[in-house]
């Protein structure tokens, strides 16, 4: 028996569906708290847990009647998780979503769950959101996960976008889904951006989403400057998307000084882009000099960018002297 009133976090790394012909699978799997660790295992002689959908049912029987009321926080690790099946994924919706109904804050993290399917995760967003209209952050990592599409990005931020009222906080994780394209981002982030109001903090992580071009980071850009005015925290991530050009890199941040946010940290990573040059860095940061005075905080991240030299970014780290934390690498 454990008591938790403000957070509790829950992991399970490396699942891999026992092999009970031969008597394995002996992982040891910990529900972490942040004051104690619960630990059930996979051993048949040993353990009642006996796979995932147990697991779940565990989760929620330790916590239904103890402090499900007053839980806030909830975070789940299910990272490189391949034993799960599509019906234990949608299990674990159902339990979060029925045993904890007063969350404020919640993240999942798919990390390298590569057999979970499209449906899967669309019925994911469909059971949590529906429940969750008054949460204020959420967390998703479903890098690795190689079914996610286009169609898969439309309709969960669509869920989400039309059910969670009052979100300021998103982080949303598909490094390495390479079926993702500019019209999937597209629909993504118009839905996204009907946190108009209360989005504050926003971080987009599209690592090796190679298909992506300057005209989908262009539109990410345009919405987010015309549409999320209270953001104050905008994180991207296009590292390896390598048909991004001097173009894009200019575009998002001439939006960006166009609009009316409050903008106090910006980050762009754009590592391994071989097609952005010293031009197009000289020319995003004049446009920074000029009209994104009020910054507080800089971090733009071209490692790997072989038409970068070093000696460029110190003169770039110059012309932006006036911004407190700078970090150009």
């Amino acid at each position: 028996m454990f008591k938790i009133k403000e957070r509790i976090q829950y992991s399970l790394a490396g699942y891999t569906q026992p092999d009970n012909r031969y008597n394995q699978g002996r992982k040891n799997y910990k529900f972490i708290t942040n004051k104690m660790i619960i630990v059930s295992t996979c051993d048949p002689g040993s353990a009642k847990v006996q796979n995932v959908h147990e697991i779940l049912n565990e989760i929620a029987k330790r916590t239904k009647i103890h402090h499900s009321k007053t839980v806030q926080q909830l975070s789940i690790g299910f990272e490189c998780c391949r034993g799960l099946s599509q019906k234990a994924v949608l299990l674990l919706g159902k339990k979060i979503s029925r045993t904890f109904k007063h969350l404020k804050k919640l993240a999942i993290n798919f990390n390298g769950m590569d057999q979970v399917e499209e449906k899967t995760i669309n019925r994911l967003g469909f059971q949590l959101f529906r429940n969750y209209s008054n949460i204020n952050s959420y967390n998703f990592n479903f890098s690795g996960c190689k079914n996610i599409s286009n169609n898969t990005l439309r309709n969960f931020s669509f869920e989400m976008g039309k059910r969670s009222k009052r979100l300021c906080h998103l982080t949303f994780e598909v490094y390495r889904c390479v079926k993702i394209e500019d019209k999937g981002i597209k629909k993504f982030i118009s839905n996204i951006c009907l946190f108009k109001k209360s989005l504050n903090t926003l971080y987009l992580n599209f690592n090796r989403c190679e298909a992506i071009t300057d005209n989908g980071v262009e539109y990410i850009a345009k919405k987010i400057s015309l549409n999320l005015n209270n953001l104050q925290l905008l994180n991207l991530d296009f590292t390896l998307c390598d048909k991004i050009t001097d173009f894009g890199l200019t575009k998002i941040i001439a939006h960006i000084a166009k609009s009316n946010m409050k903008l106090k940290s910006l980050s762009l990573n754009l590592g391994y882009c071989d097609n952005i040059t010293t031009k197009g860095l000289k020319s995003a940061c004049q446009i920074i000099s000029e009209h994104l005075k009020d910054l507080k905080e800089l971090k733009i991240r071209l490692s790997g960018c072989r038409n970068i030299q070093t000696q460029d970014k110190q003169i770039i780290q110059e012309m932006l002297n006036f911004i407190p934390k700078l970090y150009l690498n």
